[in-house]
Order: C-alpha cells, then sequence, then structure tokens
C-alpha cells in the first residue's frame, strides 16, 4: 500500500493539475512549490512542474526544470520517453521538414545553454540500457557537439558493432548495423578532431589519433553491409526491406559517398580528384578505365603493378567495391526475382557434341579467354549490353585483386571475414566467370559443391535447375558423358512447368574480323522450354553413341528409338539415324524391348517396325510381359496368335499418335534407366 507521504504527495500533484484544468494558473504553481518544497526529491513532483510550465508557455521555467530532471531522474522510464521525442526531433533538424516543424519541447531545449543541452543529452544516453536509443541520442550529440567524437565516437562505433550481428548476411534486419553506416560513419569520417597516421600527435582530449587500418575498417563495415542489404532486398522481397531505405543503385553510390570521405580523411589526393573517373553514375566499363588510369595497371599487359602505399590501398577498396557491384548487377539480370515471379538463366558452353562423343579433346591453347564468344541475350527481356559489360568488368576486377600477392591476401581475408562461401549469387557468379576462363574443372568443384547444400523447396527449384544444368555442362566439357547424362535425367524431374519466351538457343553474334572463337558461351533459360531440348540432344548422342558401337544393346536401340520422336517433324527435313536403326535392328536378326508400347506413338517409326515384323525373318519381341504374358519373340509366318497380338499392340497405338512427346520423353527420361548410365565410357 502507499505510503502516508506517497498519499500526501499524490494528492498534492493532483490539486495542482485541477487548478491547472480550471485555468487558475497561480493557484496551480502554488501547489506545484508547495510539492516541491515538501518532496523536493520526487519525480513525479518535477515532472509535473515541468508539464505545468509547458501548459503555461513558461518556456525559460521548462527549461531549468528539464535540467533538474535529467540531472537526478535519468533513469525514470517517462522521462526517458520524453528525451526520446526531443531527439526524434533534433534528429529533424536535419531536414526540410523537421526544421520547419514547430516543437516547444524544442524550443524548450533550445533555451539552455550549450553546456546544459550537452549535459542533458549525455546524462540522459548513459542510462539508457537499449543500444540503438542510446546509439540515437548520441547521433544527435556528436552532430551539435563535434568535439564529443574523441570520447564518444569510437566507444559508441564499438558498442554498435558488438551488438550487431556477427556476419553481415542478416544486416537488412539489422538496425545497429544501418545506423553505424549510414550515420555513424560519415559523422567519424568528415570529424576534424580525428586525424589520421601523424606519428608527431598523441590522442588527446581534443584529437584522436587514427591508423590508415582503423579507418579502413570502417570502409570494409560498409561495403558488407551495403553490398548485402541490395541483395536480401531483392532475394527476400518486402519482408526483409528493415530499417535502411537503401537498395541497389542508392546502396552503391552511398559506399561512394563513404569512399569519398575516407579518402578525404586520409590524404589520398588522386583519388580524390579522380572521382569524376571512378563515379557510380559512370558506366560499369568507364569507372573500370578509370580505376586502371588511377591505378596504372593494365589488364591488356602484363607489366609490374607496383604504385605507391596510399594509392594502392585506395586502388584495392574501389576495385572490391566495384566487383561486388558488376558481379550482383550481373548475377540479378541473369536471376531475375520480383515479388511475383523468378526467371533464371543459365550461363553455358556450347559443346560440339560429335567432336566430343568421338573423344577429340581441345588443346589447352584453345581454352584461352581471348578465343571465346559470349553471347549474353536473355530471352523474353529488352536487349541490353549493360550485363554483359557488368560481368566482363567484374572478371577484370577479380583479376586486378589477384595481381600481386598483398591484394590476393587482402582480398581473401575479406571473404572469409565477410562469409562470402555463403553467398550463393556470388559463387553462381563466380562459376559462370571460371566458365569463361575456360577452367572446368573449377567450375564443377564450385558446383559440385553447391549441389550438397541444395534444399528441395519451392522457393530455391530455379537455383537447383541452374545448378544442375551447369553440372551436366562441365561434365560434357569434360568429356564425362555417364556422369552428364545422369545428371540430365534428374534434371528432368526438376524443370518447372513455366515458360520464358523466346528462343531455347540464342543466334550467335558474328565473330570479330579475323578471329575464329574456339569456344562459344550462351545463356540458356531454366525453363522446360529450354532445357527438354538440350537434355534430349546429349542423351541421343549419347545413346546413339552406345548403339552404333561394339557395345550396342537391344536396350540402346529402343531408348535411341523412343528420343528420336522428339520434334520428330522437325528432325525429318535432318539426316535420321532411323533407317540406319532399322538396318542394324536387321543385320542383328532379333530386337527385345518390351517398353517399346509404353514409350514409341511415333507413325514413322511404327509403320518402319511394322515392315520388319511383316516383310523380315527378324525376331521381334517389343510386347509388355505385364500386359502379354505368354507372348513370344516372333518371326514372320510363325506363331500367328502372337503376330496377331502384336499387330493389334500396333493398331491401339496408333490412337496414341496425338500425345504430347514432351510427356513422353519426361516420363520416360524419369522413369527408365538409361542404357549410358550403365555403360563405361
Amino acid at each position: 500500500m502507499p505510503s502516508i507521504e506517497e498519499d500526501d504527495c499524490l494528492w498534492i500533484v493532483q490539486k495542482a493539475k485541477e487548478k491547472l484544468q480550471e485555468n487558475l494558473r497561480h493557484e496551480a504553481h502554488a501547489w506545484i512549490l508547495t510539492a516541491k518544497s515538501l518532496f523536493p526529491f520526487r519525480f513525479i513532483v518535477q515532472y509535473e512542474a515541468f508539464k505545468l510550465h509547458l501548459a503555461c508557455n513558461e518556456l525559460q521555467g521548462a527549461a531549468q526544470t528539464l535540467v533538474e530532471l535529467c540531472t537526478r531522474f535519468q533513469k525514470e522510464e517517462e522521462l526517458q520517453k520524453l528525451v526520446g521525442q526531443l531527439v526524434d526531433e533534433l534528429s529533424g533538424l536535419d531536414s526540410l521538414e523537421g526544421a520547419e516543424s514547430k516543437s516547444e519541447l524544442r524550443d524548450v531545449f533550445e533555451l539552455l545553454p550549450p553546456s546544459s543541452q550537452k549535459t542533458v543529452l549525455i546524462g540522459t544516453a548513459e542510462n539508457i540500457v537499449d543500444v540503438l536509443w542510446r546509439a540515437k541520442i548520441t547521433i544527435v550529440i556528436l552532430k551539435r557537439f563535434p568535439e564529443t567524437v574523441t570520447t564518444l565516437g569510437l566507444d559508441l562505433y564499438d558498442s554498435l558493432a558488438q551488438s550487431s550481428s556477427g556476419t553481415c548476411t542478416s544486416a537488412v534486419s539489422d538496425s545497429h548495423r544501418n545506423v553505424l553506416v549510414t550515420e555513424l560513419i560519415p559523422l567519424l569520417a568528415t570529424s576534424g578532431w580525428i586525424v589520421i597516421d601523424q606519428p608527431t600527435l598523441r590522442s588527446s582530449g581534443q584529437t584522436l589519433v587514427l591508423k590508415t587500418s582503423h579507418i579502413c575498417q570502417w570502409l570494409e563495415v560498409s561495403a558488407c553491409y551495403l553490398t548485402t542489404i541490395t541483395v536480401e532486398r531483392t532475394l527476400g522481397g518486402k519482408n526483409s526491406i528493415g530499417q535502411s531505405s537503401l537498395s541497389g543503385k542508392a546502396a552503391w553510390e552511398c559506399l561512394h559517398k563513404i569512399f569519398l570521405m575516407v579518402a578525404e580523411k586520409c590524404g589520398w589526393a588522386q583519388i580524390v580528384l579522380s572521382n569524376k573517373q571512378i563515379s557510380p553514375h559512370l558506366p560499369a566499363k568507364v569507372r573500370w578505365k578509370g580505376l586502371e588510369y588511377v591505378s596504372g595497371f593494365s589488364s591488356s599487359q602484363r607489366v609490374p603493378f607496383d604504385p605507391p602505399r596510399q594509392v594502392a590501398i585506395a586502388c584495392f577498396y574501389i576495385s572490391v567495391f566495384l566487383f561486388f557491384e558488376t558481379a550482383w548487377s550481373y548475377y540479378s539480370h541473369v536471376h531475375q526475382i520480383t515479388e511475383n515471379s523468378a526467371k533464371c538463366w543459365a550461363l553455358i558452353e556450347d559443346v560440339s557434341l560429335e567432336s566430343r562423343f568421338l573423344k577429340v579433346k581441345k588443346k589447352q591453347e584453345e581454352q584461352q579467354a581471348h578465343s571465346v564468344l559470349v553471347n549474353l541475350q536473355t530471352p523474353g527481356t529488352k536487349s541490353s549490353d549493360s550485363h554483359l559489360e557488368n560481368f566482363f568488368v567484374a572478371i577484370d576486377c577479380y583479376n586486378f585483386l589477384h595481381s600481386c600477392n598483398t591484394y590476393r591476401s587482402e582480398f581473401s581475408r575479406l571473404c572469409q571475414q565477410w562469409n562470402t562461401s555463403d553467398w550463393s549469387w556470388l559463387v553462381a557468379f563466380k562459376a559462370d566467370m571460371m566458365l569463361y576462363k575456360g577452367d572446368i574443372e573449377a567450375v564443377r568443384r564450385i558446383l559440385q559443391h553447391e549441389r550438397q547444400k541444395m534444399k528441395a523447396n519451392e522457393r530455391e527449384k530455379l537455383e537447383n535447375v541452374r545448378v544442375l544444368l551447369q553440372l551436366v555442362n562441365s561434365y560434357l566439357l569434360l568429356g564425362d558423358i555417364k556422369n552428364a547424362c545422369n545428371l540430365a535425367t534428374e534434371l528432368v524431374g526438376l524443370l518447372p512447368d513455366d515458360k520464358v519466351e523466346g528462343h531455347s538457343h540464342p543466334e550467335t553474334p558474328p565473330p570479330p574480323p579475323g578471329q575464329v572463337p574456339s569456344r562459344s558461351l550462351y545463356l540458356i533459360g531454366c525453363t522446360n522450354e529450354s532445357i527438354l531440348p538440350y537434355v534430349i540432344n546429349i542423351i541421343t548422342y549419347a545413346v546413339k553413341d552406345v548403339v552404333f558401337s561394339d557395345a550396342c544393346t537391344d536396350v540402346a536401340i529402343g531408348q535411341l528409338l523412343v528420343l528420336l520422336q522428339y520434334n520428330w517433324t522437325r528432325n525429318k527435313a535432318d539426316p535420321s539415324p532411323l533407317m540406319p536403326l532399322m538396318s542394324l535392328i536387321k543385320k542383328r536378326g532379333s530386337f527385345t524391348y518390351q517398353k517399346f508400347f509404353n514409350y514409341v506413338v511415333v507413325v514413322d517409326i511404327l509403320e518402319e517396325m511394322m515392315y520388319i515384323i511383316n516383310h523380315t525373318n527378324t525376331k521381334i519381341n517389343i510386347l509388355n510381359q505385364e500386359n502379354h504374358p505368354r507372348s513370344r519373340a516372333v518371326t514372320r509366318g510363325t506363331n500367328s496368335k502372337v503376330r496377331e497380338e502384336l499387330l493389334q499392340s500396333m493398331e491401339s497405338q496408333l490412337k496414341r499418335c496425338n500425345e504430347s512427346i514432351n510427356n513422353i520423353l519426361t516420363s520416360f527420361l524419369i522413369q527408365e534407366k538409361l542404357c549410358v548410365a550403365i555403360t563405361d565410357e
């Protein structure tokens, strides 16, 4: 129960409130003065006195009371809410809307002398447990009293860094890191009270001396946050927006501004003067040329790279930022994800199947990038060369970051620190980059590792399709036909139902005059429409390779008959292996494939088979034993009962000639074990 003293205090305060409601201000003041005299250390008395001064527009009295409140009662929740409101209003001064708005609370605060203002804000901040709230107040203090950066700035940096997530991968939902990067670091980088690499100076109450390596950490934290916030806002949708309004181009521009602040602070005069050449508003290719100019590095000439130390440090970070920006820009183009839909393309190398299956190996010199023709057109989308430009600039930046041991080790340190091995988009880009470089074994290792991490959920279905498709392509390039076909059949089971308008295989642009490319890379849509022809083409060549070899079996012949049905109308104009296949059956003298009627529906193939049955002595056994348990192999003129069953099955099969070949072949590839998979290469 409340004590008698507390009851008396509350009763006097209530009387003051009543008199104020009756517009008897003097009597209200008298009651409050009485309460202050009797209970000087009670928060409610001082707080009601402050509210009374505000109500009577007595701003000077309110200001004095506010100082008393913040001196004696910093831990009171009501006071912290009041100061929080004040901080919000003071923060709004940075905007035009905040500057024009009127607030009695802010007017009261402005009446205080600067020393009292500082006391009010610092005293309140020191007693707030919530890191984000304390950071917000401290930011206001740093803006209004820049000299406090030497005592409060780095402490706040450490506090925000420790309370934010351990990795940058959850940066969007991390409000602490948002404040750290977008508000605190710009304040620290532009503070005149912080100096860099001044051996003749020592840190004091007026100056804070830091090393270049210390301030470079600010760049790294900013780069990690702004890169991941752009990615997660794109991949995560509305629920991952978090506290920051930055995304896409705005994030890269913010990072560039922070970089220029740091460059100015560190005295990188040459970099500051070259700002226009590396501006994020310029195309990626122009910025890369600007980086080459500033650094003295040339991607086309293999010369020693040894710029001055300050230039080297600055160029390292420029190239890191440009690498992540262009790599992401390329990835986001070929993996277009919106709130309602997702489209994905995979970069693969065109494989000369006839040469590959004849075991013709490419010469090592043919793998060099200068002889590679890359077509990054994405069918069904607006034509643009920006993603092609981003792709090549990202590769140039990657090469630049591996041009010397120092850069290589520093870049490796950053990647480990940021856990970039968990950034699926960056891993996908690296696979494409290694494919372009011709390091197919590296591509296979990357994709194999990603395949082990794949999740069988609908959200990542397209990504799974991409990984398997590129893995199939890698095994083909390595000449491992068995694994390529195994994965191709697995890929068919993952194919989505949606379609992307346009050709499956974009037309390859003509090579430059006098240059004959040894390799050709292009994008293929991760859709049923694009991948099924690609898979069937591979498997058809593989099965054909088995059929017309010493390893030929009836199963291989039957499977080739099934596969030849794909796009039969168009294929009829091309040299078809059907007639050589029929000759092979007759030459062998027998043919057994009891899955024949499950999958063969093309009239031309049925007619050719009927001709063999009726006009040759070849033993044919193509009836399904489950449906015809007494059936045996037949020869023309013998076992008329079985022959009659065979003819009836043929007539029934003709009724299926209008069925979807795509559906039949999809079912065939999923359910049947390919002869290639059980045959050693």
